[in-house]
């Protein structure tokens, strides 16, 4: 083969051409309109205030975060305006633009939120770093300073979402958000944290369909006052595999929309007021324990932990924390709330098992 016709070589031009336009296409796109009156969204403690017009992106929002929507912002919470805009006709890059302060370093904030779905640098150009997803040398994204430039063949609608929504996240001095599902039971908080695939959202919507309130399935709001969980609402994202009878009768039910990722996994989108009872936005309750999933047994086995700074790492915040002002300070504030919480270590069994046992642990919570 020709190094001509080598097809890495032909992206990586490709992609090369399309960052060093970055600048007349932003501004070409700036131009454009999008409604001047915003849909807004409630995030933990903080309104995102979205200015979007495409269809299908407005779309795909609603699905995820249809939960989170409200009529009008709530004085006294900080709000975040975030604007994307793109072509009505004939495709075209989209254009996403951040509000709030700068971020100290954007390129990073990618690289967390998207690393893991095979993004990676590729060459700066006026100021742009471009991105390209794995096994495609062009560029697919371009960031500078507070704006986000995605090419429409790439997975655009997905990172547009994400950027907003975790800037949204990241404008909250008194909250903290950690890979965690939350469920309230007889009125008490309840984390459940643990790595990928431990069960986190099982068992949560598991406990929902049981009749307990679902927080969230796999991103807990912590509000340090209290200390608390917020409602973070978004719909719940359910990958296959065993689960409880009762959410079984509510997951396996036809037209759930089903999210497909880079590496072939699946998850199917629910929202949280199909699965069970919900907490209305903005209302605190009181977060009083903290369960680490450690894998499986015969049957479910529960241990206590001493409360303690160093359980502080089992809170794991989500990859945009550090890029938010004030992180450190929240670090600090996350490891003394450790101590303040009752810690529980579960070998999680078969899934009705399992609920069961959760349900008689905090039965007098």
């Amino acid at each position: 083969m020709d190094a001509v016709d080598d097809p890495h070589q032909v992206g990586a031009a490709e992609g090369a051409r399309w960052l060093a336009a970055a600048d007349s296409l932003a501004a070409n796109l700036s131009t454009l309109g999008a409604p001047a009156v915003p849909h807004w969204y409630r995030v933990g403690d903080a309104c995102l205030a979205l200015h979007a017009s495409d269809p299908s992106f407005l779309e795909r929002f609603s699905v995820l975060f249809g939960a989170c929507r409200v009529d009008v912002p709530e004085e006294g919470h900080p709000t975040v305006e975030g604007r994307v805009v793109r072509p009505s006709r004939g495709g075209g890059p989209a254009l996403v633009t951040a509000g709030g302060p700068a971020l100290p370093d954007p390129a990073g904030f990618v690289e967390a939120l998207f690393g893991d779905d095979g993004l990676s640098r590729t060459k700066v150009s006026n100021g742009w770093t471009g991105f390209a997803f794995r096994g495609d040398e062009r560029s697919r994204l371009a960031v500078r300073g507070n704006d986000f430039l995605v090419s429409a063949d790439g997975p655009w609608r997905y990172i547009a979402g994400a950027v907003l929504v975790h800037r949204a996240m990241g404008a909250q001095p008194d909250v903290m958000f950690v890979h965690a599902a939350a469920v309230r039971i007889r009125g008490a908080g309840v984390l459940f944290v643990g790595s990928r695939g431990t069960g986190k959202t099982t068992i949560a919507v598991g406990l929902a369909a049981r009749g307990h309130a679902l927080l969230s399935d796999e991103v807990g709001a912590i509000r340090f006052d209290g200390p608390a969980i917020v409602s973070f609402p978004r719909a719940a994202g359910v990958r296959p595999g065993p689960r409880g009878s009762a959410a079984a009768a509510v997951l396996d039910r036809p037209g759930h929309p089903v999210e497909r990722f880079a590496d072939g996994s699946t998850k199917t989108l629910v929202p949280l007021e199909d699965v069970g009872p919900t907490v209305p936005l903005g209302d605190p309750v009181p977060l009083e324990h903290v369960v680490v999933l450690d894998g499986r047994a015969e049957h479910p086995r529960f241990t206590a932990l001493d409360p303690t700074p160093r359980n502080a790492r089992y809170l794991a915040p989500v990859k945009s924390m550090p890029f938010s002002p004030g992180s450190a300070s929240k670090t600090m504030r996350l490891i003394t709330l450790a101590s303040k919480v009752h810690w529980h270590r579960l070998r999680a069994g078969t899934p009705d098992e399992t609920l069961t046992a959760i349900e008689q642990r905090f039965g007098n919570a």
